[in-house]
């Protein structure tokens, strides 16, 4: 299983948490280490925040009306993204 580095923002307040993000099998698992909490976001909640596209920085949101984000540099996470969660 591969981790990848972003970062997360609750919606509530303007602060930025660095978090591993790992792709399991029905879920988007969030770790923060800092915090020494997680969070996990079943696949089909995902939404793209704004448009997403090869190289380019992902940006996640969970359901239609989701305020916090999560924000992955990586190209090789959308890939992996887009295998797992086909919906998107």
């Amino acid at each position: 299983m591969t981790d990848y580095s972003g970062h997360f923002n609750d919606g509530d307040t303007a602060r930025r948490y660095a978090v591993t993000i790992r792709l399991e099998a029905t879920t988007l698992l969030i770790l923060n280490d800092a915090e020494g909490s997680h969070d996990s976001w079943p696949l089909s909640d995902l939404r793209f925040v704004g448009e997403t596209f090869g190289g380019a920085t992902v940006r996640l949101k969970r359901g239609e009306d989701g305020t916090a984000r999560l924000t992955i540099n990586d190209a090789a996470f959308l890939n992996a993204l887009l295998q797992s969660a086909p919906h998107l």
